[in-house]
């Protein structure tokens, strides 16, 4: 047992008339169980795996795939992007990282945004080719039009794009790809129509919602720059008036993925050390690890065995109460919490 474990032995002394009575030694282990930790709560886990998704509504949360809810906050909307460890056709394990522990959860599919799952190039109702969408970019369906094509939008913190896109590129989760960070000698100002030929009624592929660096492919002709926007969620290659081209960087400020506070009166708590091993219930799979020595409140359900308590861990879906081990005999603890290690 570590110096830093909840549970301390204390030697009661007797009275100065009476030795105490002899008591067999509580045989004490030197260290906390280890126990095997699922691969996506392994610190490798942002670049081991590479499936995402992005939710869309924080709705009802499980520790596993056919357990009951387990948070108790009320829905609310979300836009945050998770690891996958493991899906089926109705949810997805995903990882969450909050309040000093990361866990595994199940939420359902229909709680997820729709995101591009296979680079593709949008067209416009004349067939007109746009922007490239690339995986993990958001989108918002705004119809299904005919030839299994939806109308989508997809925008980031500086661009937008709209078009038509082939439905069997959507999907709501995707392979997450490296982050670009492309360094521009131009910008476009803010409301700039990027448009596919340089003629003032050609299609807008793309319109600048901030002032955003551009690569300029070649020198002003007629009054017009063709330019390339190169970024996480799309490529846009077009053609914008030479005026609204300015000298410098704007910046490439794209688009990025996506701790908890609670009190609970009358409840008691206990000091969780570093590397507990979070179980979705007693006897039940590893599903969490705790990540740093924290005071956190806690309790025993009815029906559970000895050696198990419920530890309250916040959540976006609320706080939720997954179950942790010791060795325990008649009410004393025989060694530390399992340790779930993480590297």
């Amino acid at each position: 047992m570590t110096s830093r474990s909840l549970f301390v032995v204390i030697a009661v002394a007797g009275c100065a008339n009476a030795a105490p009575a002899p008591r067999a030694p509580i045989v004490m282990t030197s260290h906390a169980k280890a126990i095997v930790t699922p691969p996506a709560l392994r610190d490798d886990a942002e670049t081991a795996i590479v499936r995402r998704t992005r939710i869309a509504r924080y709705g009802a949360v499980r520790f596993e795939r056919a357990g009951e809810p387990a948070g108790d906050a009320e829905p609310s909307e979300g836009d945050q992007v998770f690891v996958v460890a493991d899906a089926t056709a109705t949810r997805v394990q995903v990882r969450e990282d909050d309040d000093d522990a990361s866990m595994l959860v199940w939420i359902d599919r229909a709680d997820l945004h729709p995101s591009v799952a296979k680079a593709h190039a949008l067209v416009d109702a004349k067939g007109v080719r746009g922007a490239v969408v690339r995986p993990g970019a958001p989108v918002t369906v705004i119809r299904d039009v005919d030839g299994g094509m939806r109308e989508i939008s997809v925008e980031d913190l500086s661009v937008r794009v709209q078009g038509r896109i082939p439905r069997e590129a959507l999907d709501d989760v995707y392979d997450r790809k490296p982050s670009r960070a492309i360094e521009h000698a131009h910008s476009i100002v803010q409301n700039t129509a990027v448009r596919a030929a340089p003629d003032a009624g050609a299609s807008v592929i793309a319109t600048a919602l901030t002032e955003i660096g551009v690569t300029a492919l070649g020198p002003a002709k007629n009054g017009w720059v063709e330019v390339e926007l190169d970024r996480d969620w799309m490529y846009v290659r077009g053609f914008v008036q030479s005026s609204e081209l300015t000298p410098g960087d704007a910046g490439a400020a794209g688009a990025k993925d996506g701790a908890s506070g609670y009190g609970i009166s009358d409840t008691d708590t206990l000091i969780l050390p570093a590397g507990a091993c979070l179980y979705a219930r007693p006897g039940g799979p590893v599903i969490g690890v705790n990540l740093g020595e924290r005071q956190r409140y806690a309790g025993a359900f009815q029906g559970d065995p000895p050696g198990w308590r419920r530890v309250a861990v916040g959540t976006p879906w609320g706080i939720t109460w997954p179950a942790v081990h010791f060795p325990e005999q008649g009410g004393r603890a025989l060694a530390d919490f399992d340790h779930c290690a993480t590297h």
